[in-house]
């Protein structure tokens, strides 16, 4: 990968988890989610559940990949067959609108509209 396009996919790789960031610290402050004990999250319901013995915080989800370890790879969502479709209606926008814009005049490239990538894990 050239050395500038690389540097725009760690920025754009930052920003994205200075943000989430951002918002997981607003969720903590406003509803306490580290003192339960426990999260579940049900596909079937497309909800993500935190308790402590009983439900507690309830709040609707969206997957948009995941990152293993043994393979030390990314998967998007919309490219994983056990993601139920309505639970990666976030990630396939991220894909369709990447799509027309592959070409390298996105910043990031083809990473978004590849179905997996090599990838370190992050710290957190």
């Amino acid at each position: 990968m050239h050395g500038t396009r690389a540097g725009e996919v760690h920025r754009m790789i930052v920003e994205g988890h200075d943000y989430l960031e951002a918002r997981r610290l607003d969720n903590e402050a406003k509803y306490h989610l580290s003192m339960y004990d426990h999260y579940d999250w049900h596909q079937d319901t497309g909800e993500i559940v935190f308790s402590s013995g009983e439900a507690k915080v309830v709040a609707s989800i969206q997957m948009v990949g995941d990152v293993s370890n043994r393979s030390r790879t990314w998967l998007w969502a919309w490219a994983n067959d056990t993601v139920d479709d309505p639970l990666k209606k976030a990630a396939i926008t991220v894909e369709r609108r990447a799509v027309p814009i592959q070409s390298g005049s996105i910043k990031g490239g083809p990473y978004l509209t590849l179905p997996s990538s090599s990838c370190e894990r992050a710290a957190g």
